[in-house]
């Protein structure tokens, strides 16, 4: 029988083996050290150890990539809520959230519609009793363009497809603008502001 010396056990195993054997001879086991006869006789190659496996949830490799420089957010970022201008009750139309950086010209984001939202689509004053198919519909936007001056939003929440928009621009805190739909020839006057949740 030859027992073999130059067998490194995996890591984990070894810190187990460790555990469980420390100050315990096994029978059979030989020791890496002890002399084998010569008539079997291969060179004994002291072998590596592996590294320390890394703890668990740590992740060795993760970090800021080594060209990456992340940009800060610009003014548009952040969480909003849209309510019509014309609506005296400040009823949701709809909250959304822009995720963009200063100097870029395009982000991202998602909206979820309210059911003033009907009212909007119908071009019919903000009762807050209509009902339709787009009350609690979410979505991303389709596009979203960035200026210093400027925010557009693009989204296709109905059924046909067809392109709304959000045109809006700064006005101190606040967003104000017009909501487009133009497959019902709907342009209406809108305002945005900060969520209290951000």
């Amino acid at each position: 029988m030859t027992i073999r010396t130059d067998y490194v056990f995996p890591t984990p195993l070894r810190s187990l083996l460790i555990l469980i054997g420390v100050g315990i001879s096994l029978p059979g086991c030989t020791p890496t050290t002890q002399a084998v006869p010569s008539s079997q006789s291969t060179p004994v190659v002291p072998t590596q150890h592996a590294p320390p496996a890394p703890l668990i949830g740590q992740d060795i490799g993760a970090g800021p990539d080594a060209q990456v420089i992340g940009l800060p957010p610009d003014t548009w970022h952040g969480n909003w809520r849209l309510v019509a201008k014309d609506d005296l009750h400040e009823q949701a139309l709809m909250a959304f959230t822009i995720q963009s950086s200063a100097g870029e010209n395009s982000g991202s984001g998602d909206y979820t519609l309210h059911q003033p939202f009907c009212d909007v689509v119908a071009n019919v004053p903000i009762s807050g009793t209509a009902e339709c198919e787009l009350t609690g519909l979410g979505g991303v936007f389709a596009r979203v363009e960035a200026s210093p001056k400027e925010l557009l939003l693009t989204l296709h929440p109905t059924a046909d497809g067809i392109e709304h928009r959000l045109e809006l621009h700064h006005e101190g805190e606040r967003l104000v603008g017009d909501y487009i739909f133009d497959g019902n020839d709907i342009h209406r006057a809108v305002i945005a502001e900060r969520s209290p949740f951000q």
